[in-house]
């Protein structure tokens, strides 16, 4: 499903690799998987003290939504749970403060809603008495706002819940969270992946506001990123069903995907042993200093790009406009996709400035060309992604026909005719083995003169299509 390109971790800073390197090593997992896990993890603790204004002014969060395709046995689970041990710990010292807090709320409150008891008898016995209410009143007015606020519970990783749920979360808690999925399938086959608009206004990071039966949910300066690893089959099956209106909707031009090179068979175990274990804690200290001072819930950092890195940023914005017009005749969700491209190479670049903790408020030239690969190496995948699914039979008509030329049938070029089935089972990229797909890429070859087809009756009685290849 997706080109071979070697995940690009020599762009992330070495602050960020070192920590990538050893829990890839200490997990013997594919590096994308745990790249792309560490981007998830930088959002999540970043994305509710930081900021990016654009030079028109515009304002938005630094929230990833992270796609991650792997097959079962990559160590999904294994990963997860190593990049995001900070964050489990942390809402779990978290949880017990919020305990405390939440038993002196509950005296707090109980005492003034005894005297607010008291001030409404008084109203009640004045208004019966024909006596002045004005000073009762603004007793009333004052100890109204005395009310205590309940504590907000240090939630920060959501897990099976469905938008509704989160929104609730997000309202009543911290407004800074993410949906966290090491079995992606969850969202995909329940109901996360029913309100897809609710996610991309929460990547926009604009407030959202849900209108309820008995009340309405106001959430301001919603930041919420997004991690969902999830087995191939899976994925497929989803977009089979579904897939158009993710592309269409918005929500996957916001994610950044990638499937896996596989370990399975590769592995060297005894390369555990060898983790340098100061390097991973060191990344959770940072995670955790990060933690605590999103919950310090004081007005974000705001940082900008170097004059430099605009102009770096504007190029490769200007670059991406004739591929736009290219890309558009593969599939018709590619420039949308790639439209997103700049906007998240512009947040990984603000992540990796906060994370390694430059104090300077301006994002330098460097961080914005490593971002700027890694999304080249994003919008790869993503590619594969669509064209896989929904690639045209144009598109599939010239993949096959090169592939029945050069693939391990030719045969050093002396291969002329083809069994269909064989093909079927043999075709490179693996999308054309789906039996619809290939015969329309087959009609168009036939159509165009490049192949013709005939049926050949066998030995045992059956009949086999044939391929003839008319070779350029």
């Amino acid at each position: 499903m997706y080109t071979k390109i070697d995940y690009p971790i020599e762009y992330f800073p070495p602050e960020v690799q070192k920590p990538v390197l050893e829990i890839q090593k200490g997990t013997q997992a594919p590096p994308e998987m745990v790249g792309a896990t560490l981007l998830s993890a930088l959002s999540l603790a970043c994305q509710g003290a930081v900021m990016i204004k654009h030079p028109d002014g515009r304002m938005s969060p630094v929230s990833l939504f992270v796609n991650i395709i792997a097959p079962s046995g990559e160590r999904k689970t294994g990963v997860y749970y190593k990049v995001f041990k900070p964050f489990f710990d942390f809402e779990k010292i978290a949880k017990k403060e919020y305990s405390s807090q939440l038993k002196d709320y509950q005296a707090e409150y109980a005492s003034w809603k005894a005297v607010h008891k008291v001030l409404l008898k008084r109203v009640s016995k004045n208004a019966e008495m024909n006596l002045d209410l004005s000073s009762v009143n603004e007793a009333l007015k004052h100890h109204q706002t005395q009310k205590p606020e309940p504590p907000r519970l240090p939630k920060i990783i959501y897990t099976d819940a469905t938008p509704g749920a989160i929104l609730k979360g997000l309202s009543e808690n911290l407004p800074a969270a993410g949906l966290m999925l090491d079995e992606g399938g969850v969202f995909y086959r329940g109901y996360g992946s029913k309100n897809l608009p609710v996610y991309n206004q929460a990547w926009d990071g604009v407030s959202i506001e849900v209108e309820r039966k008995d009340h309405t949910l106001i959430i301001e300066n919603c930041r919420f990123g997004v991690l969902l690893m999830v087995q191939p089959e899976e994925f497929d099956h989803y977009l089979n069903r579904h897939g158009e209106h993710a592309f269409g909707s918005g929500f996957f031009p916001r994610c950044l995907i990638t499937g896996v090179t596989s370990t399975q068979g590769k592995r060297d175990n005894r390369a555990a042993l060898n983790v340098n274990t100061e390097v991973i804690e060191r990344f959770y200290q940072r995670i955790t200093s990060l933690l605590e001072l999103m919950l310090k819930n004081e007005p974000p950092r705001i940082l900008s790009l170097s004059t430099e890195a605009q102009q770096r940023l504007t190029e490769f914005q200007n670059s991406l406009e004739p591929r736009m017009v290219h890309d558009s005749g593969l599939h018709s969700a590619l420039p949308s996709i790639l439209s997103k491209v700049p906007e998240n190479a512009v947040r990984i670049a603000a992540l990796f400035h906060q994370f390694c903790g430059y104090e300077e408020d301006e994002i330098s030239l460097t961080l914005v060309q490593s971002a700027i690969k890694i999304m080249s190496y994003h919008y790869q995948q993503v590619t594969d992604v669509v064209i896989s699914a929904f690639g045209k039979p144009e598109v599939d008509a010239g993949t096959l026909y090169y592939w029945l030329c050069t693939g391990s049938l030719n045969k050093n070029g002396l291969c002329i005719n083809a069994n269909r089935t064989e093909v079927q089972r043999k075709a490179i990229p693996v999308y054309l083995r789906d039996g619809y797909r290939l015969d329309k890429a087959l009609e168009v070859l036939v159509e165009d003169g490049r192949v013709s087809m005939y049926s050949q009756r066998n030995g045992n009685g059956t009949i086999s299509k044939v391929i003839n290849i008319h070779r350029q």
